[in-house]
This record gives structure tokens, sequence and C-alpha cells, in this order.
């Protein structure tokens, strides 16, 4: 059947109020949190962009560059954007799969295959989250630094477990959601 797009819209919208209000809240949790993140993210980029632009231009015109920019964009900028934009992907899925087998196995085996995935992401996820919220509160003691510049590093190692737990959060939605819609699927191939 050809849709016009503003009439696939509306097929989107009478789905979104048919919806339980478990999956409502949830995709609104995501909704929120995604753009939360896209925000964070894009400004610790644009952050990162103009700090080497400076640095750069410093280096070029008054031959002295800034002062530790190689220990910022290593050890704060690049850890935060992509720490952060774990959850962001997986909510877009827009991670990178290996679909070998899930592809030719039938319907029904997918979602088994999915919902196990999810189950041990989460716990790899959750067991990370824990190991860096030890290790950032060891590093917090320590006072860490970047080395010899004595950039203060430790506050980013918090950056590891709040994003490895965000991406935990977001693997569970996903199965919530990915239950519900197998639920949906039954319910429909009964009728």
């Amino acid at each position: 059947a050809i849709r016009v797009k503003g009439l696939q819209m509306a097929d989107d919208v009478q789905e979104q109020r048919n919806a339980p209000p478990l999956t409502r809240m949830l995709e609104r949790v995501q909704k929120v949190v995604g753009a939360t993140l896209l925000v964070g993210t894009g400004a610790t980029v644009l952050v990162l962009m103009l700090h080497v632009v400076f640095n750069a231009l410093s280096r070029s015109f008054f031959n002295r560059p800034i002062e530790g920019t190689l220990e910022f964009v290593g050890n704060w900028y690049l850890p935060i954007i992509v720490l952060l934009g774990l959850a962001v992907a997986q909510q877009r899925r827009q991670h990178i799969e290996a679909r070998l087998l899930f592809d030719r196995a039938p319907r029904s085996i997918q979602i088994e295959f999915q919902l196990f995935t999810y189950a041990l992401l989460t716990v790899l996820s959750l067991v990370i989250a824990w190991y860096s919220y030890v290790e950032a509160w060891r590093n917090l003691g320590v006072g860490l630094t970047a080395g010899v510049s004595g950039v203060v590093i430790w506050p980013v190692t918090f950056a590891v477990p709040i994003g490895f737990l965000l991406f935990a959060v977001q693997l569970l939605i996903d199965a919530v959601l990915l239950i519900h819609s197998k639920g949906a699927t039954l319910a429909e191939g009964a009728e």
C-alpha cells in the first residue's frame, strides 16, 4: 500500500494513543533522555572543536599553544562524547550489528535472541558501571591528573559509570518495548 507521509504520521499518532501507558511512558522517557544526551554530547563536540581551533590559532599567531589541549581532548571531551553516545546510539539503533545467524533464524527465535542479547549486554554494562564507579571514587581520592601536565581528570572518570548505566537502562527499555511488541504481534495473530 502506498502511504502519504501525512497519513503515515496520523497512523503513528493513533498507534501511540492505543499503546499501553507503560509503553507511552517509556517512549517519552527515551525521547527526553535521548534529547538531553544529544544536547550534552553536541555541546561537548562544539567545545572540543572550539578548543582545538583556538589552540591552532594561538599556536600559529602567537607561537604559544593552549596548555593541556591534548589532555583535555583525550581525557575529557572524547570520553564524554563516546560514553554519553552509547545510550543514544542504542536508542537510534546505530550500533554495528553482525546478524549472520540472527537473520536466518525464524521470527519467534529472533525475538528470544534479541531478548537474550539485551539481557547479556545489560548485565555486562551494569558490571562495567559498578567497577568503573568504584574506580572513579578511587580516582577522586587520589585526585587523578593527566600525567605531567597536571590537568585534573578524575571528574570525567564518573562519565564511565554514568554512560554504562544509561546504556543499561536503554537496553532494559528496549527489552520491555520488544516484549510488548511481541505480545501485540501475538495478539494480532490470534485475531
